[in-house]
């Protein structure tokens, strides 16, 4: 599913690719530094320790159906756990077997939306692939979209920004 590009004007071979935050908002703002002495790193876990407080983080794919195709855009995101959530998530992976789901908030901002960080959500383990984050119901454009499906259009201008990103 290919596409001429608004801003280049090339033609570029896929429409559909999944867009990917490689670390919570958090944990992202650190230094490496401070990364290297907070953060453990666990695959598509993170545990950040900062002024006596630990948060716990899980990387899913936030899935909107594209209107009129059986395909989807894919963000993959991160969300919190609680201390307990993020237990029974890591193992639920280490066993590959599905769990949850479990509740969370977005830690990230997602380009595109107004502020997405922080949106609540609920996650659901599943086995032997990526976790699904599933938006609680709102108004905000992102939950709408997840819930309703998003176009194609939408989708080209999305992933035209993100190839071109403005300087």
């Amino acid at each position: 599913m290919g596409f001429r590009c608004r801003i280049c004007g090339n033609l570029h071979d896929e429409l559909l690719f999944d867009l990917a935050f490689d670390e919570p908002l958090h944990v992202a703002e650190l230094d490496a530094e401070a990364r290297a002495r907070q953060v453990t790193s666990l695959g598509d876990f993170r545990i950040l320790r900062r002024d006596e407080e630990t948060h716990y983080f899980i990387l899913g794919m936030i899935e909107l159906p594209i209107i009129g195709t059986t395909e989807q855009l894919r963000y993959a995101a991160w969300t919190t756990l609680s201390a307990t959530s993020f237990d029974a998530a890591t193992a639920a992976y280490r066993e590959r077997t599905a769990a949850g789901p479990f509740f969370g908030w977005v830690a990230n901002d997602i380009p595109d939306y107004p502020p997405t960080a922080a949106l609540p959500s609920q996650v659901y383990v599943r086995a032997g692939i990526r976790a699904r984050i599933e938006l609680e119901e709102s108004s905000h454009p992102l939950a709408v979209e997840q819930r309703n499906g998003i176009t194609l259009e939408r989708v080209q201008m999305i992933v035209e920004r993100q190839l071109h990103p403005p300087s």
